[in-house]
């Protein structure tokens, strides 16, 4: 069976990337044809060095991708897959998975240095003999919804705007290090948590663990920990001073949790 594929990096999986992966599962059963995702293992700029802060871990990204009720290819971007002529690239998706449709969104580039646009895609649509689909930018308060555009919203602490356009509060989760406990002893107690290094974390905080325990925060991500530690993490401090306005703020400060999810609000 032929399929009709949303091409895309999709990190954060937020409200234009989910408005793509539906058009392409309607064009499925326009078509009838099976709705596929096509993305890569890992952010394609991290080849490159240039990998920007990360609305989601790659695993989570992956997990949320295999949610939207198509079936998910995710190759590695290798250097070889960097040097991929865009028509090449094209050919490939066709030979490899049949497309029958593909499904981009407004801005989409693919290929050497980014070379294949949108246009192209139509073009090799008529060459090849597939359908091309192409999203238009869904839009908040007048700007279209982007990835770069909700990290730049998290680091101006307009933690609101970004969760709105990921369709989901932002959060960050991850195991709990054990560090000295110095903080609890300034009635500062901290959860170091690891695994955020390549993430985008604004400052203010609600923090979740399975106890159900509201309890606002602030979340300090300096180049190394407020108390040096093996490996480094960065820090996420409770019962600060600072007003935030939070919805659900939660964490057990007066046990030893072995996960958090961290949900980011608005500094007030």
């Amino acid at each position: 069976m032929k399929r009709a594929i949303a091409l895309g990096t999709f990190d954060g999986v937020h409200i234009g990337h989910r408005a793509i992966i539906n058009a392409a599962i309607d064009k499925a059963a326009e078509l009838d044809m099976e709705p596929m995702i096509y993305t890569f293992t890992a952010h394609p700029m991290a080849l490159f060095g240039k990998q920007p802060p990360l609305l989601m871990t790659q695993s989570e990204r992956i997990a949320a991708l295999g949610g939207m009720g198509c079936t998910l290819s995710a190759d590695e971007f290798s250097a070889e897959y960097a040097a991929t002529e865009p028509e090449q690239f094209i050919k490939m998706l066709i030979e490899r998975f049949d497309m029958g449709c593909a499904v981009a969104g407004f801005n989409y580039t693919f290929g050497r240095r980014g070379e294949g646009s949108v246009e192209l895609i139509k073009k090799l649509g008529e060459k090849y003999g597939f359908a091309v689909e192409i999203v238009p930018p869904v839009m908040y308060k007048g700007e279209a919804v982007s990835s770069t555009r909700i990290r730049a919203c998290l680091e101006a602490g307009r933690v609101k705007d970004a969760g709105e356009m990921l369709g989901a509060p932002y959060s960050i989760t991850g195991p709990v290090i054990r560090n000295r406990g110095i903080g609890r002893t300034l009635d500062y107690p901290t959860a170091n948590i690891a695994g955020w290094e390549d993430r985008a974390v604004p400052m203010a905080v609600c923090v979740e663990s399975p106890a159900r325990t509201l309890r606002a925060g602030i979340s300090r991500m300096p180049p190394t920990p407020t108390v040096p530690m093996s490996p480094p993490t960065r820090t996420a401090t409770s019962n600060n001073r600072r007003n935030i306005a939070c919805s659900t703020v939660v964490m057990p400060w007066n046990s030893n949790p072995h996960a958090m999810l961290i949900c980011y609000v608005n500094m007030l």
